[in-house]
Order: C-alpha cells, then sequence, then structure tokens
C-alpha cells in the first residue's frame, strides 16, 4: 500500500511541475511585500515529507503546510481554500530533494520558483 501512496505521491508533483507558472497573476494571488493571499485549489501530496501546491486558472503555486493539514489531507486534498503567508524563493540547489523553511521542511520539485509559507488557510 505505501508503495501506491509514494507512486500517487509522484504523479501529483509532476502534474503540478507541468502546469504553467504564472504564481503571480493578479487576479488570483495578491501579494503586498512578502506576504501574499491566494485561494484555489489544494493539491496535496503524500510521501516523503510531503508536498502541496496552490492551483488557479492562472497558475500554480508552492505551498509549506502546517503538518495538520498533512495529518488530515483527506479532508483538504483537492477542496478549494484561501491562504495567506509569507513568501520566499526556493533555493538554487536543485540537487536537494527537499529544503527548509522555518520550522516546515518542503519537497522539491514543485511548479514553481517560490513557496509560500502558509500561515493561514481555510476551506471555502
Amino acid at each position: 500500500m505505501q508503495f501506491k501512496e509514494v507512486l500517487a505521491s509522484l504523479v501529483l508533483v509532476s502534474c503540478c511541475s507541468c502546469s504553467t507558472n504564472k504564481a503571480h497573476d493578479s487576479n488570483y494571488i495578491k501579494c503586498e511585500g512578502k506576504i501574499c493571499h491566494g485561494s484555489g485549489r489544494l493539491i496535496v501530496a503524500i510521501g516523503g515529507y510531503g508536498g502541496a501546491s496552490l492551483e488557479t486558472p492562472g497558475g500554480c503555486l508552492d505551498l509549506a503546510l502546517p503538518n495538520h493539514i498533512f495529518n488530515e489531507r483527506k479532508k483538504w486534498n483537492g477542496r478549494k481554500i484561501g491562504v495567506s503567508g509569507e513568501i520566499f524563493s526556493r533555493p538554487s540547489a536543485p540537487e536537494d530533494a527537499w529544503y527548509d523553511i522555518k520550522d516546515r521542511r518542503i519537497e522539491s520539485g514543485g511548479c514553481g520558483s517560490r513557496t509560500l509559507y502558509v500561515e493561514e488557510i481555510n476551506l471555502l
């Protein structure tokens, strides 16, 4: 069963990587300095440290989620959400399998060059 979960997470991350990277499309993600607010569909990939992205009609944005979202992924995955938090550039070392932002470890290979450290999240 674990192999199927890991395979599913790789497929999800790969799909997000293929999305158009317009993470700061002003119709979907609003930023003031490093703080951004947005809404879209949450995609949660499992396996390893997990990965997550916010998909909008204008593109995709990687998310650094609180652990409780991964623990409750059936409740959150695929649902429309609102998020806000600080935006960070992805580290430039592509050989790393993950990177850290504050207290969260994020899988590499997401859909863009920036990651939103989610401070607030809610179902819409």
